[in-house]
């Protein structure tokens, strides 16, 4: 379930989006795990658009839940299983983004996804961070395209850190 309202800002034109949603949800494992097959998957979030100027917003999203693999929450991680039960995980992402023309923007921004420690065996990946550039150039009025660059940070229980770059393009396509 998810919940908006929106409100006129500051920015002639524009308004203000705040939201909310939640789910709640079972999720049953072929496989027993520490003697448990069935397990409750459960999301609180908040969203939130704001226009800073005429050309400039900030947007972005928190969420805490459990079981959250199969929505990209916990690091995709659902349930532990040398113990048998859900994980819990935190996280969002906040862009400041600027539509520098008609056609072409760029933001910044960052995503973190926090595990909670106490869920996890050794090995195990506790924590994703990332901070990165994003442009988007709009060709015609059907057809989008970008360029995105990240680093991009895993941390693991009692291991080292993973770090990368990662560049993508893409071009996308509305009917």
């Amino acid at each position: 379930a998810a919940i908006s309202v929106g409100f006129d800002s500051w920015v002639r034109g524009e308004r203000i989006v705040l939201g909310a949603s939640g789910l709640i949800g079972k999720l049953e494992t072929d496989t027993r795990f520490n003697g448990e097959d069935d397990y409750t998957v459960w999301l609180v979030g908040i969203d939130f658009f704001i226009p800073l100027l005429p050309s400039v917003h900030l947007k972005g999203e928190g969420f805490i839940g459990q079981a959250l693999g199969d929505f990209r929450g916990g690091i995709g991680q659902s349930i532990n299983p040398s113990f048998g039960r859900e994980i819990e995980s935190i996280g969002g992402f906040a862009e400041l983004f600027w539509q520098a023309t008609d056609k072409f923007g760029i933001g910044v921004g960052g995503a973190i996804d926090n595990p909670e420690l106490s869920d996890l065996d050794p090995g195990m990946r506790a924590s994703n961070w990332v901070a990165y550039v994003a442009t988007r150039y709009q060709i015609d009025e059907n057809f989008r395209t970008g360029i995105d660059v990240m680093f991009w940070n895993t941390e693991y229980v009692d291991g080292e850190d993973g770090d990368t770059y990662r560049f993508n393009y893409f071009i996308e396509m509305s009917f």
